[in-house]
């Protein structure tokens, strides 16, 4: 199944890697992170709210997070509570 989830960006890097992407780190409202590069026309800016696509098994299990225009997306560790509620509120 699959279901959309927002993520805020808490970080959007200055630079480009070698093909024109820059990174940028997301964290949704349950604590999950992810870390994706986007090319100039899809990077948000810092505190926007994007959407990620998850997919999802039976189980509620997630499986997989893909972002609209996001290349080479790597889950990371979760954030502490406490940080997860600042960038939200």
């Amino acid at each position: 199944m699959l279901v959309t989830k927002q993520f805020k960006v808490v970080a959007v890097s200055e630079n480009t890697n070698s093909f024109g992407l820059k990174q940028m780190y997301m964290v949704a409202k349950d604590g999950s992170a992810f870390r994706a590069c986007f090319n100039s026309l899809n990077v948000k800016q810092k505190d926007e709210v994007i959407n990620g696509s998850v997919t999802v098994d039976d189980n509620g299990k997630e499986l997989r997070t893909e972002f609209v225009g996001g290349e080479l997306c790597e889950k990371l560790l979760s954030p502490p509570l406490e940080t997860v509620r600042a960038i939200w509120n």
